[in-house]
């Protein structure tokens, strides 16, 4: 029997709760913004050294989140990321369910690599694919692209 994908979601991580079992997602994700240059920046230390440190706001690892039912013990499915223009494959990987049972909700969290080293400048647009058995489950759409450049001061201008 097919599985049904109930959720697809792609975050900034995913946590959970010990004691309950459930999962906390944060930082939903349908677009991603790539800073340019490198992702460290030089700085001096108050005691004069040169410290580098790592800029935020780059491509880092994402979560993704799957909530399905109907599946069965051994159910395998995989995990594709495509470009969407030309529909090449640029990641997979395989998730196997072992002692599922078809009535009960079956999770599964996977850490995605840094993916910032696929593409060049400009945008991008990918899916997101859950495929079992050769068919599409669910898709995510995803938008990679350029940040845009800072804009003079980018602290509040409300006097705090």
């Amino acid at each position: 029997m097919k599985p049904v994908l109930q959720a697809l979601l792609l975050a900034e991580h995913v946590y959970e709760d010990k004691r309950t079992g459930g999962k906390i997602i944060c930082g939903t994700v349908n677009k991603l913004l790539r800073t340019k240059g490198s992702p460290f920046e030089t700085s001096s230390a108050p005691d004069g050294k040169r410290v580098k440190t790592v800029r935020g706001g780059g491509i880092g690892c994402l979560y993704v989140y799957l909530s399905l039912t109907e599946v069965h013990d051994g159910t395998e499915l995989s995990l594709q990321l495509v470009d969407t223009v030309d529909n090449h494959v640029l990641m997979h990987t395989g998730i196997n369910f072992e002692k599922a049972h078809p009535l009960d909700t079956a999770e599964a969290v996977l850490t995605l690599p840094p993916v910032s080293f696929l593409f060049a400048d400009g945008r991008h647009n990918l899916s997101l694919d859950v495929v079992w058995n050769g068919e599409i489950l669910g898709t995510h759409r995803l938008v990679v692209e350029d940040a845009p450049e800072p804009q003079g001061d980018e602290h509040d201008t409300d006097g705090s």
